[in-house]
């Protein structure tokens, strides 16, 4: 076994990796070490499961990409979950895309720099991680899961403005929604194993914070120019608030 340590938004968290190459997919997050406490392990029928079903033959990635729900699984014992979206920041808020495969979360954190220019950033194309902080805000951290495309940033935590679910249409529309409305979807946008009622219980009362605290938008949209002008729009009551990371 391979003993590695890390910090995740703040939290400290050890893993023991059947494969020697897991590791390198995190890039700097991970240190290796001699020895490790209450570490994560990935169980291989996990690994082999995931492999099975993308028809993928690495298993140190598959190792990399399983072991997110678990690390998410930690964080809630700290008030943080791995949440399924691309992060785009702009005017010093985090705004996340996301829905289900193939809504076109990519296209708009694209379409958001394409159109913003060096006023935007993508913080995280995949799975940032969300923290509930001592103030009640939402902040959004890095994380290594950064998608295919690997679009993100290492350095950068900032607040959470708004939430747009993403749907493919033949018009652009947007409406706030009520957090009844979002809260089932954004349930399912969190990465964890369910595999306790405490984990269920966590995510739940995290994302619930979320809700009263982050305004939710649906975005029906064609995927062009016209669709990001028209949320930028909807959502320029933003603030500036924005911290570095070592």
């Amino acid at each position: 076994m391979y003993s590695y340590t890390g910090i995740f938004a703040g939290v400290g968290l050890d893993f023991l990796f059947a494969y020697p190459d897991t590791a390198k997919y995190y890039g700097n997050p991970l240190k290796r070490v001699s020895a490790c406490g209450d570490a994560i392990q990935i169980p291989r029928n996990d690994v082999t499961g995931w492999m099975d079903l993308w028809k993928a033959d690495n298993p140190a990635y598959a190792e990399y990409v399983v072991s997110c729900s678990y690390v998410c699984d930690r964080l809630m014992e700290n008030g943080r979950v791995v949440f399924h979206g691309a992060a785009v920041l702009r005017n010093g808020l985090v705004y996340l895309f996301t829905g289900p495969s193939g809504a076109g979360k990519t296209t708009q954190a694209r379409l958001w720099k394409s159109v913003f220019g060096e006023s935007s950033d993508i913080l995280n194309g995949d799975k940032p991680i969300l923290q509930i902080n001592n103030a009640d805000k939402v902040l959004v951290h890095p994380s290594p899961w950064k998608g295919k495309e690997g679009y993100g940033r290492d350095d950068i935590i900032a607040p959470l403005g708004g939430i747009i679910l993403l749907r493919q249409a033949s018009e652009n529309m947007i409406r706030l929604l009520a957090p009844e409305e979002a809260a089932r979807e954004l349930f399912c946008r969190i990465y964890s194993t369910f595999s306790t009622e405490k984990d269920v219980r966590s995510a739940a009362r995290i994302l619930e914070t979320i809700l009263v605290k982050t305004p939710v938008w649906l975005l029906r949209n064609k995927g062009d120019k016209a669709s990001a002008l028209m949320t930028w729009k909807e959502l320029q009551n933003g603030g500036s608030e924005i911290s570095h990371t070592d």
